[in-house]
């Protein structure tokens, strides 16, 4: 009978955490060079990631090549198709969680488009997208459009993050 064996492996610049369990492979390294890992696995996660990048097209070849064939890829980020995003393009002159002090942590801002065309570019499938239903009212994102609206305000436009889900070609 043949086990299967299931690997797990973290990639961050901050070192390893005494926290972490032992059986996840952790490399340390900038996110904006290669990612030095060999192997490919059935589910890539990039989570609250990609803003804080310099190359996204970069970035996605590197998952890409992490993937493999007919596995998933899971990536968040800020939602920049928000009412509270576009208002801060509109009055700030950029998305909202690109202003301020945002930046420079917050370098680069996708959309949905962009997702589609880079997963198109390096061998993904069509994405899905699902939101977090959390989003802040602008000039107020303590307030959420949720609790003004006894939760029926949701979806893209009253959400502060995103979720795009893929599939890798086989």
């Amino acid at each position: 009978m043949r086990r299967s064996v299931t690997a797990y492996a973290g990639v961050d610049m901050f070192e390893r955490t005494g926290s972490l369990p032992c059986e996840i492979n952790w490399y340390s390294g900038d996110l904006n060079e290669d990612i030095p890992i060999n192997g490919q696995f059935d589910t890539v996660t990039c989570s609250e990631v990609i803003e804080h990048l310099e190359n996204p097209r970069r970035t996605f070849r590197c998952l890409s090549g992490l993937t493999k064939p007919g596995g998933l890829l899971v990536l968040t980020m800020p939602n920049q198709e928000s009412i509270r995003s576009y208002v801060g393009l509109v009055l700030g002159g950029h998305f909202t969680q690109f202003l301020g002090s945002s930046y420079p942590a917050h370098i680069t801002a996708l959309v949905r488009l962009d997702l589609v065309r880079l997963c198109a570019e390096v061998g993904f499938g069509q994405p899905t997208f699902q939101y977090t239903n959390i989003g802040g009212i602008p000039k107020a994102p303590w307030l959420t459009w949720q609790s003004m609206s006894f939760g029926l305000l949701r979806g893209r436009l009253f959400s502060d993050n995103i979720a795009m889900i893929t599939r890798k070609h086989a």
